[in-house]
């Protein structure tokens, strides 16, 4: 979904699909998310915001159907696009940039944006309430305007994704950046073509108006020379019933001494099955998209 003429499609045969709610309501959008649970999906809103504006709709797979349209984030001098869902699904981490391409490079050559430089720092909006913060420790800065980075590191974030899954305490997102890595990559490295792939801890049940990240880490193993875009993650495949397990890896949900199955065999272990916080094994642990969570510390 994107372009000039937004729509629903088929993945594995290309072709249109009716999506009522969508269809005639929605004419301009960009970098369009769904949420880990499938039930609501956010995106730039052009139609409405000429690209300043994030909206979410929610959505009904069996119907293909769209509802509650509602504009969740304005910003009248930056772009924003790639909203992430956190696990939960009540949360959404975005790129605020001053690059209508989505980037925090200087595309060289790419009229109208030569000779400029662009900048970009990741937001986090609460869908309930609208409520916009900074993720401050995340981007790079230390209160009042500060950063703890190099001076030339700040506001060179972008393209955020969201692991669909909440692990140790905390949702993880990875991100690109052109900010430097000790002795080892300079800011804005080759002439700023070249972004890395960072990642950074989100407290799990933020509170709206806070900054709930943590200062990020370089992803270890990257190319130099290598222009690292818009990472993905990427769980591993469930295994059926009957298979050798450890918690989390089960398509039925649920691993009982060792062994997958679809039916509980008891209270359950992280990474499983649950319905409410009620069936987890461990005391204070959280049901978030229907798995067992540790709560941030």
């Amino acid at each position: 979904m994107n372009g000039p003429s937004a729509a629903l499609y088929d993945t594995h045969t290309g072709a249109k699909i009716a999506a009522q709610g969508w269809d005639g309501v929605i004419s301009h959008d960009g970098t369009p998310a769904f949420s880990p649970d499938g039930h609501r999906m956010a995106f730039n809103h052009e139609d409405t915001g000429g690209g300043h504006t994030l909206a979410v709709m929610d959505f009904n797979a069996a119907s293909r159907a769209f509802t509650n349209l509602a504009d969740i984030a304005q910003d009248a001098s930056n772009t924003l696009a790639w909203p992430s869902f956190t696990p939960d699904s009540q949360w959404v981490i975005y790129q605020a940039g001053s690059n209508a391409a989505f980037e925090t490079d200087d595309p060289n050559s790419q009229v109208p944006w030569a000779g400029t430089v662009a900048t970009g720092d990741l937001f986090v909006v609460d869908i309930a309430t609208h409520t916009v913060h900074r993720l401050d420790s995340l981007d790079g800065y230390a209160g009042a305007g500060a950063s703890y980075l190099p001076a030339a590191d700040p506001g060179l974030n972008f393209a955020p994704t969201v692991l669909p899954e909440a692990v140790g305490g905390y949702s993880w997102v990875v991100f690109t950046s052109h900010r430097s890595y000790g002795n080892t990559l300079a800011s804005k490295d080759q002439s700023d073509v070249s972004g890395k792939l960072w990642v950074a801890a989100i407290d799990l049940s933020p509170t709206a108006g806070k900054d709930p990240s943590h200062p990020a880490f370089y992803l270890d193993g990257q190319e130099t020379t290598a222009d690292n875009l818009r990472g993905f993650w990427v769980l591993s495949p469930c295994k059926s019933d009957g298979s050798s397990c450890q918690a989390g890896e089960c398509c039925g949900g649920y691993c009982n001494a060792g062994v997958c199955s679809s039916t509980p065999g008891g209270c359950s272990g992280e990474f499983d099955k649950c319905t409410t916080a009620s069936d987890c094994c461990n005391s204070g642990d959280l049901c978030i998209n229907g798995r067992c969570a540790q709560p941030s510390q």
